[in-house]
């Protein structure tokens, strides 16, 4: 398993995995759409590779808390792509979560309410 930045000529892969994890072409467009979003940034994407075969994606974008009295950067992973044959998630760093409070204002993209809704 190989696992490292995908760049600007790994979009048809990252869409690719995209659409064989969701089986639709929403989160295809949503990924497009982050990675052109300069409300996004810093972002950070990842692709896995087995064998030669994209298998995997993952997504962080940035994102702020509003109404908390101490700055905190934090950032937002979505969407996580795995193809189905492929391998799961394990956490990235323990005593994050709880920590901290606020109200999560993410990338615009991500605001409209059409991501949030089935």
């Amino acid at each position: 398993m190989l696992i490292e930045k995908a760049s600007e000529t790994d979009l048809n892969e990252v869409l690719s995995v995209e659409r064989a994890a969701f089986g639709r072409e929403e989160e295809a467009e949503l990924v497009r759409d982050l990675l052109a979003d300069p409300s996004a940034r810093p972002l950070l994407s990842l692709l896995a590779r087995e064998d030669d075969r994209s298998v995997g994606h993952i997504l962080f974008t940035a994102a702020h808390l509003e109404g908390t009295p101490s700055a905190a950067t934090i950032s937002i992973l979505a969407p996580l792509a795995v193809v189905s044959d492929a391998w799961m998630v394990r956490a990235l760093r323990p005593g994050v979560v709880g920590f901290v409070g606020g109200t999560v204002i993410c990338a615009d993209v991500m605001n409209r309410p059409e991501n949030w809704t089935e």
